[in-house]
């Protein structure tokens, strides 16, 4: 399958499921190394690079709003991001998965 976009599905699979778990977190705020692991839970290979790539990407879009906190990323999520993460919303560089797909 030579030129199928197997990182860039990964990626978009990724960022829906940061914002998932920032939907279902308490505060709906989370550091990079555990959205990460709660990606790897969910069958998504991700790095700590991937994940804070992915939080980047996701406050450019104003789907998170981002800031450090020691050697942290944290990512809170935005009312746009809650909407994408509730099936309300599509955009273009996340692709839905799992029961609400």
């Amino acid at each position: 399958m030579k030129g199928w976009p197997i990182m860039e599905v990964e990626s978009e699979k990724r960022r829906f499921a940061i914002l998932r778990h920032l939907m279902d977190t308490p505060g709906r705020e989370l550091n990079d190394m555990i959205l990460a692991d709660g990606c790897r839970v969910q069958g998504i290979p991700t790095t700590g690079d991937q994940a804070r790539t992915a939080m980047n990407w996701l406050a450019e879009n104003d789907l998170v709003a981002v800031r450090s906190l020691g050697r942290f990323m944290v990512a809170k999520l935005t009312r746009a991001g809650s909407e994408v993460a509730r099936g309300i919303v599509n955009v273009p560089g996340i692709h839905r998965f799992g029961e609400d797909a």
